[in-house]
């Protein structure tokens, strides 16, 4: 890819670090959900051992 004024190489930057910070939340967003997941099964997982020993 060759650009052939400063503009038009100032803007394809511009757009790339754009697409970089979706990305960036959107890879924290992801890591937040795995981490709420992983808690939820913990939480179930805890819930069903208790039951059962209290039984």
């Amino acid at each position: 890819l060759v650009l052939s004024n400063l503009s038009e190489q100032k803007k394809v930057v511009k757009d790339i670090k754009k697409v970089e910070q979706a990305l960036a939340k959107t890879l924290s967003r992801l890591s937040y959900l795995s981490i709420l997941n992983s808690t939820f099964f913990i939480i179930v997982v805890l819930r069903y051992s208790i039951r059962e020993y209290l039984i």
